[in-house]
C-alpha cells in the first residue's frame, strides 16, 4: 500500500461537497437539484422518475429501473462518466433500496439473512461513494419518524430500512432537512433546516454553516459560504 499525505490547503483547494437531502414528498428535494444545475455540471441517476419539475434546467440523467441498472450506471460514473461532470445526484436512496429488496425477493418477503445483505450492500456503496466519488455528491431520501436508540425520543431520520438510517447521515458533510410552505404571492417557498434538534436530524461539518438554523433551499447559498 502506498501512503499519500495531503496538506489541509490541498483539501481546501479541491473541496468536494457531499450533501444528503431528507424530506417528505414535495418538500423541495428535486427543487434543490434544480438549483445545483445553476452552479455545477450535474448528472442525476434517476430512480424516482420525478424530474419533470426541473425540466427547464440544464442537467443529464440516467433512468434506472432496477438495482442492476443502478450498479451499472454508478460503476460507469465512477470509472469514466465523471469526467464530464462536477456533481452526481442520486434520486432517491429509498427507491434504490427498494430495487435491491426486489432483486433479492420479488415478493418482498425477505429473510433475516437477506435483510442483512440489504444492510451490508447499502453501507458498502454509500461508504465507497462518500469517500471515493471523484466529484461532488448529492443524495435524496424520504423522511421517516423513528425512536432514537440512545435517548428514546422520536426523531426524523432518512427513510431507510434497518439500523443504517441511524448511521447514514454521518457519511455526509452536510445534511439538509427540506420543508416548504405557500408564500404570500401564491408561489411555494422552499428552505432547509441545517441545524439538528431534538426532532430533526440535520447539520454540517462546514464552519461557515454552523450556527445557522434554516437556510434557503438553494445550492448556490451553500457554495457561496463554503466554496468549492
Amino acid at each position: 500500500m502506498s501512503i499519500e499525505v495531503k496538506k489541509s490547503s490541498d483539501l481546501k483547494a479541491n473541496l468536494r461537497q457531499t450533501i444528503l437531502s431528507i424530506g417528505d414528498s414535495r418538500t423541495g428535494k428535486t427543487h434543490f437539484i434544480g438549483t445545483m444545475c445553476e452552479h455545477e455540471k450535474v448528472l442525476v441517476i434517476n430512480a424516482e422518475d420525478g424530474l419533470a419539475t426541473i425540466a427547464d434546467k440544464q442537467f443529464d440523467a440516467i433512468k434506472v429501473n432496477s438495482f442492476a441498472q443502478f450498479k451499472e450506471a454508478l460503476n460507469w460514473y465512477m470509472s469514466v462518466g465523471h469526467k464530464d461532470y462536477t456533481m452526481l445526484s442520486i434520486d432517491s436512496l429509498n427507491r434504490v433500496q427498494s430495487y435491491l429488496q426486489y432483486e433479492l425477493d420479488a415478493d418482498g418477503k425477505l429473510s433475516q439473512n437477506q435483510w442483512g445483505e440489504v444492510l451490508a450492500t447499502m453501507r458498502k456503496f454509500i461508504d465507497v461513494l462518500s469517500k471515493q466519488c471523484p466529484t461532488s455528491l448529492h443524495i435524496t431520501s424520504m423522511a421517516m419518524e423513528s425512536k432514537d436508540e440512545l435517548t428514546g425520543q422520536i426523531r426524523i431520520y432518512p427513510n431507510i430500512q434497518g439500523s443504517f438510517k441511524y448511521d447514514l447521515t454521518g457519511y455526509f458533510d452536510t445534511v439538509l432537512f427540506h420543508t416548504c410552505a405557500p408564500d404570500k404571492d401564491g408561489s411555494t417557498k422552499y428552505w432547509c433546516q441545517i441545524q439538528g434538534d431534538s426532532r430533526v436530524i440535520a447539520g454540517s461539518r462546514h464552519q461557515a454553516l454552523k450556527g445557522m438554523k434554516n437556510i434557503p433551499a438553494d445550492y448556490g447559498f451553500i457554495k457561496s459560504k463554503v466554496g468549492g
